[in-house]
């Protein structure tokens, strides 16, 4: 996992409203159902690494769930958001933001297929001795830059 800000991280105007040490996954999951009316839509980016062309793809969160250290977060066109160990995250002004987390993985239906297991795709991001790593099944020639002072999940906000 990420370990703390710098001076100069580019996201550290964020920074105080993610110190929410101590919260689990829990929290997050009831935060996102008390936030529910004031979440605003945008698009993803893991660790600086948007999925789609930035402002391309527009998500609305639904839901939230908690399982064994993770919450599982629920979009409007069936799309989960899988997060292991979320850490130092925010719904300020309806935004998401999570600072760190073990793992992210992102989980579509293949937006031009009815979805079933056949149409099924993900990305997922990982930290393994203290490295990023990146697998997907969506095409996986593209290469993939990540930015490790970026937060691990951003939901950059229309508007």
């Amino acid at each position: 996992m990420k370990s703390g800000l710098s001076a100069s991280d580019p996201f550290a105007d964020i920074g105080d409203q993610c110190s929410n040490a101590g919260m689990n996954t829990d929290d997050l999951r009831n935060a996102i159902y008390a936030a529910s009316g004031s979440l605003r839509s945008g698009s993803l980016s893991f660790w600086g690494d948007w999925f789609g062309r930035p402002y391309n793809n527009i998500h609305q969160i639904v839901g939230a769930e908690s399982l064994n250290g993770a919450v599982i977060i629920y979009f409007d066109h069936a799309e989960s958001l899988i997060v292991d160990a979320p850490q130092r995250w925010s719904l300020d002004g309806g935004k998401l933001v999570i600072r760190e987390a073990e793992r992210v993985r992102f989980q579509w239906f293949y937006y031009s297929q009815m979805p079933g297991p056949e149409s099924l795709r993900f990305v997922e991001y990982r930290w393994v001795s203290g490295e990023p790593s990146f697998k997907t099944d969506f095409q996986p020639e593209i290469l993939h830059q990540l930015d490790i002072s970026a937060p691990a999940v951003q939901l950059h906000a229309l508007g």
